[in-house]
C-alpha cells in the first residue's frame, strides 16, 4: 500500500454486527485528522462477546486490512472497545480510589477479545468499554460532571451506562437490540433480512410510503410486528433505568447512540415513554470529526480513536480508560 507520513492512532470496535476500524493522524496539540472509518461484517461475536476466537480474528483482520488500504497506513496496533456483559461496578472508599468506582470485568471476555485481536496480528494498545468511548467523544462539557445515561442500542445488545465525570457508575447490558426488529420482520413476513431492514427503517420514517399505500395489509402487519418489539425494548430499558435509579440520578438525560439510534423517530418514542430528555450526538459532539455527524453508530469507534490518541500523547485518564495491565488488575476470577 502507499504509505503516508505521521503519527497514527487506531480505534477498533468489536461489535456483534460489525467490526469497525477508525484510523486518524495526530497533529500538533490535540488535533487529529480522520483518515478512514470502515466496517466489516462481524464473525464469532455474539451478544457483544467473542465466542469464537478464530472467526473473530478473521473478521478483525479483514476490517484492518480494508482500513489499511484506504488510509495508506500499516496498522499494527489498535485501541479496542466492546460491549461487556456481566461487568460489575463497585464503589470504593479511601485514598486508593481515583474516581470512587472500580470496574470488575469477566476475565474470559477480556481474554477472548485480546486473543482474537492478537491472533489478527495486532498489538493491543488498550481496552475500554464502548460506553466509556462514547462518553470520551460525545458528552458535552456541561454534562461531564452531571449524571448522564449513555444508551447504546446495538444489533444484539442494548448497553445502559450511568456516566459521571466520565466514570461509569452503573452498567446494565440487555440481550436485545435493533437487529431483533429486523429478525421479527423477516420471520413474520417470510422475507430476507435485507428487505426486512428496509421495511423497519421505512416504518418509523414514513408509514405512508409506496409499499404501504399499495398494500394496507402489509402496513398493518409491519405495524404490529415492529410496534410489539419496540414496545418490548422500551419497557426493558425503562425497567433497567428504574432498577439503576437513573431516572433520578441523571440530570444530563440520555445520550442515545448505536445503530438503533438511527431508526427515524425512535429517540422521540424513547423520550415520550421515559419522560426524560433524549438526544443523539450532533456535529458539535463529534468534534473533531464533524463530517461523521449524523452517524451515531460510529460514536464508539471514534471515541476509541480519540482514546488511542490520548494514550499516544500520554494524557490517559484512568477514570475513563484502562490499559490491558490495568484491566487485568481489576479482573476477579471466580
Amino acid at each position: 500500500m502507499a504509505g503516508v507520513e505521521g503519527e497514527f492512532s487506531v480505534g477498533l470496535d468489536v461489535g456483534s454486527a460489525n467490526i469497525s476500524v477508525a484510523v486518524g493522524r495526530t497533529g500538533y496539540g490535540k488535533t487529529i485528522e480522520l483518515l478512514t472509518l470502515v466496517q466489516y461484517p462481524s464473525l464469532g461475536v455474539r451478544k457483544g462477546m467473542v465466542v469464537n476466537i478464530d472467526e473473530a480474528s478473521r473478521a478483525i483482520s479483514q476490517a484492518v486490512f480494508k482500513a489499511g488500504i484506504r488510509s495508506g497506513v500499516d496498522i499494527s496496533a489498535a485501541f479496542a472497545g466492546f460491549t461487556c456483559t456481566g461487568a460489575r461496578i463497585l464503589a470504593v472508599d479511601g485514598p486508593v480510589a481515583t474516581s470512587g468506582w472500580t470496574m470488575i470485568l469477566p476475565s474470559n471476555q477480556v481474554d477472548n477479545l485480546s486473543a482474537a485481536i492478537e491472533k489478527a496480528g495486532l498489538a493491543v494498545n488498550g481496552i475500554m468499554l464502548n460506553c466509556q468511548a462514547v462518553a470520551r467523544l460525545a458528552l458535552r462539557e456541561a454534562e461531564v460532571s452531571l449524571g448522564t445515561v449513555v444508551l447504546d442500542l446495538g444489533a444484539e445488545t442494548t448497553s445502559i451506562a450511568l456516566v459521571r465525570n466520565r466514570a461509569v457508575e452503573d452498567l446494565v447490558v440487555l440481550p436485545v437490540g435493533s437487529g431483533h426488529i429486523t429478525s421479527d420482520l423477516a420471520i413474520g413476513l417470510h422475507t430476507d433480512l435485507q428487505r426486512a431492514e428496509e421495511l423497519k427503517r421505512s416504518y418509523l420514517s414514513r408509514p405512508g410510503g409506496d409499499d404501504w399505500d399499495r398494500d394496507p395489509s402489509l402496513q398493518s402487519l409491519v405495524n404490529n410486528i415492529v410496534g410489539a418489539r419496540v414496545d418490548e425494548i422500551m419497557e426493558l430499558i425503562r425497567d433497567a433505568l428504574e432498577g439503576m435509579g437513573c431516572l433520578a440520578r441523571a440530570p444530563g438525560g440520555i445520550l442515545f447512540v448505536g445503530g438503533g439510534s438511527r431508526l427515524p423517530g425512535l429517540g422521540k418514542i424513547l423520550s415520550g415513554k421515559l419522560d426524560i430528555s433524549v438526544r443523539i450526538p450532533d456535529g458539535e459532539n463529534f468534534a473533531p470529526f464533524s463530517d461523521m455527524s449524523g452517524h451515531p453508530e460510529h460514536a464508539a469507534v471514534l471515541g476509541l480513536l480519540l482514546s488511542d490518541a490520548d494514550r499516544r500523547r500520554g494524557e490517559l485518564n484512568v477514570r475513563s480508560v484502562g490499559l490491558i495491565d490495568r484491566i487485568k488488575g481489576l479482573i476477579r476470577k471466580p
